[in-house]
């Protein structure tokens, strides 16, 4: 059956019917930029592309649900199986469950929340005898979160000049990963670092990786953080890359968005 495109307006289906080659789509709150993301993959797989070969990637487990149901609206389960629309951190857990053992990770390994990650530092600090320094667990926290989101060492961070917590900032660092390694866990911030060195340093899953999704969309745009450019970059060899954003409505730079 054929799609109904009478929803969309003309740039809409410009959009849509965009096959090869990068595109980035720029359009207000509420102009319907979700829409063309749906009536896209939808249009992709009635034009033979696979459901498995599509990736697209969003900021919020809700905005995939309700993407998925729009696409199942246009299409049948059956033409769907195999598409992956979700957030960037649980594509990223993906990745890490299927190949994570390259980087010594069995697929069973753990994801741990603010309170656990508060509970292996305190650990750290206890192994490394700093926990007599008054270094407070959200401050060290916060540290390694932004470091990891800058692809960076907490100790190199020109943010943390004036923290007390930078003298033992790549003690705490090392000791912090090794416990987490140990424990055959990862932090939110290792589901986007992570895939990025899998893909960096793995020829073969880059290879396996990019030749499964041969087409990759973002929505929101606008809120993506340089790390995640990072992981994006090392998806998308074939150049097949549509970023959907409104450039005047980032709300998440205090996360890293740029």
């Amino acid at each position: 059956m054929a799609l109904n495109f009478n929803h969309l307006n003309s740039n809409q289906l410009d959009a849509v019917k965009h096959l090869e080659g990068p595109a980035l789509v720029l359009a207000g709150a509420g102009s319907g930029k979700t829409r063309v993301i749906t009536y896209r993959t939808a249009h992709l797989i009635q034009r033979g592309v696979g459901a498995r070969e599509i990736l697209v990637l969003t900021f919020t487990n809700k905005a995939a649900a309700e993407m998925r149901d729009r696409v199942s609206s246009l299409l049948s389960k059956a033409r769907i199986e195999g598409l992956v629309m979700s957030t960037f951190h649980a594509f990223g857990a993906l990745l890490l469950r299927q190949y994570g053992d390259r980087l010594g990770y069995r697929n069973s390994f753990s994801i741990l929340d603010s309170s656990d990650q508060k509970r292996v530092l305190q650990s750290a600090l206890e192994a490394l005898r700093l926990s007599k320094t008054g270094l407070r667990l959200e401050e060290i926290q916060y540290w390694i979160s932004l470091a990891k989101r800058k692809q960076t060492h907490p100790a190199r961070l020109s943010e943390a000049k004036y923290s007390p917590v930078l003298p033992y900032a790549e003690r705490l660092y090392e000791q912090y990963q090794l416990e987490l390694k140990a424990m055959q866990a990862v932090d939110f911030d290792d589901l986007i670092l992570l895939p990025i060195e899998l893909l960096e340093q793995h020829e073969e899953v880059r290879e396996k990786v990019c030749n499964r999704f041969k087409f990759v969309m973002v929505d929101e745009y606008q809120d993506t953080s340089l790390v995640q450019l990072n992981l994006l970059k090392g998806l998308v060899e074939s150049g097949n890359i549509m970023a959907v954003g409104d450039d005047d409505q980032s709300i998440y730079s205090f996360r890293g968005a740029s």
